[in-house]
């Protein structure tokens, strides 16, 4: 259910004190920061509030003061309970910040990490509530002209006191009044082109893709019930309607059918992340961790003065390094897996074979890529201490999605798809 915007009566930014604010630039207080920004927590007139505040040594130029600018002029017109309230924007020679609602969470991107969080995304009744209230937020910004243009992992937060989810940085949001974004994460929510308008089909995609970083850091996530909420996430004629309808619809399919349908869509969109609209060339895959985690991809402008509005948009291409290989030989760690896929693909194929075996052969196969695909990237961020967990597992993506274990799975479960499309006519595989 789509909930009403918060009524948020209270405005204290003509309280704010400068002097106040600027004494509470001290380490003790830092509770994030990004490739540009450094955030503060602290209290301002009894309130709990972040501050975002631009590095020293962005201050001179006028591109990123006019993105802070136009993230506030943004932000403190929407009132919603899924995002933060904007309150104020100083800036000048010295200090360029906004001041907004600070959030008690965690980001999504290391709650899905976690250990509570693969608990809490196996249950249906917790991924419903989250995507309920990711679509709330998402089609209360599109009915007020918003694109936020780069939903992703770490740009949501999850409230500890009641694990709310919160879309926040609006910095590269576009509407009609305020144009100047290009910006985005490239595989999540793609930078846009010189001239091109953002849609909601832009929103919605990249949290299609947020879901599917969930469900592969979640080994129990319930992708039966969300499929065709998925699904309608990357439809070209996605709209909030729709969306809203998908997540309340079921499935009625037979309990054990729908397992294996569901494991099935999910071989069938990729046996990684980031697979189902476009699949990610190998050389940019090493350049989606720092723009994941780092935001930064910023949102470009021409040079402005401190008074103007509307920057004109341009665009910046950033050089890539070449990715780091620590991960060798993907098929010869899976040598196991290998030979159990084959195994089970030769019993498939012998032919009457009673559909309690082929839902025990498939669930086997899961099980044993699920632990031994795990293993393996367990193994290798303990190996590599000095990269980002989701880089690591990125690279291991690269090396899997052209391995022998790949495609052997990937037919498989084709296997198993036809073989149940075969038998059970009557049902919507």
């Amino acid at each position: 259910m789509i909930s009403e915007p918060s009524d948020y009566s209270t405005d204290f930014s003509d309280h704010i004190d400068e002097r106040t604010v600027k004494s509470g630039f001290r380490d003790e207080n830092i509770c994030g920061a990004g490739a540009t920004c450094t955030v503060y927590a602290m209290r301002l007139g009894g309130i709990r509030v972040a501050v975002k505040r631009l590095k020293n040594e962005y201050i001179s130029d006028p591109i990123y003061v006019a993105a802070y600018r136009k993230e506030s002029q943004i932000g403190k017109r929407l009132k919603h309970d899924a995002l933060p309230v904007y309150w104020d924007f100083r800036g000048d020679f010295n200090e360029v910040f906004i001041v907004m609602d600070f959030i008690d969470g965690v980001s999504l991107s290391d709650f899905m990490e976690s250990a509570e969080g693969k608990q809490y995304f196996s249950n249906p009744a917790h991924v419903r509530r989250f995507l309920s209230q990711m679509v709330s937020a998402l089609t209360y910004l599109h009915r007020s002209g918003v694109i936020h243009c780069d939903v992703k992992p770490t740009n949501i937060m999850l409230r500890h006191s009641d694990r709310a989810a919160m879309l926040i940085d609006l910095d590269k949001a576009y509407c009609d009044t305020l144009d100047t974004t290009q910006g985005g994460t490239r595989n999540i929510s793609d930078p846009l082109t010189v001239g091109e308008r953002p849609t909601i089909h832009k929103d919605y995609a990249a949290l299609g893709k947020v879901i599917e970083l969930i469900a592969h850091n979640v080994p129990q996530f319930p992708w039966g019930q969300f499929k065709r909420f998925r699904r309608e996430c990357f439809s070209k004629n996605v709209t909030d309607e729709s969306l809203i309808e998908a997540l309340g619809k079921r499935s009625k399919t037979p309990l054990w059918i729908g397992l294996s349908l569901a494991t099935i869509a999910l071989t069938a969109i990729g046996f990684f992340i980031f697979r189902p609209t476009s699949d990610i060339e190998s050389e940019d895959l090493h350049v989606i961790n720092q723009a994941v985690e780092t935001s930064d991809s910023v949102p470009t402008v021409n040079p402005v003065k401190e008074q103007d509005v509307v920057p004109e948009v341009i665009v910046v291409q950033t050089p890539a390094a070449k990715p780091k290989d620590i991960i060798g030989d993907f098929d010869s760690q899976m040598a196991d897996f290998i030979r159990e896929v084959e195994d089970a693909y030769e019993v498939l194929l012998s032919g009457n074979v009673p559909d309690s075996q082929i839902s025990d052969l498939m669930h086997a196969i899961m099980n044993s890529h699920s632990s031994k695909y795990r293993d393996l990237l367990t193994s290798h961020k303990s190996k590599n201490p000095d990269m980002s967990g989701i880089d690591v597992e990125l690279e291991l993506a690269r090396k899997a999605e052209k391995s022998k274990a790949n495609r052997l799975f990937e037919q498989f479960m084709q296997a198993v798809a036809d073989t149940l499309t075969a038998r059970h006519p009557e049902y919507d595989f």
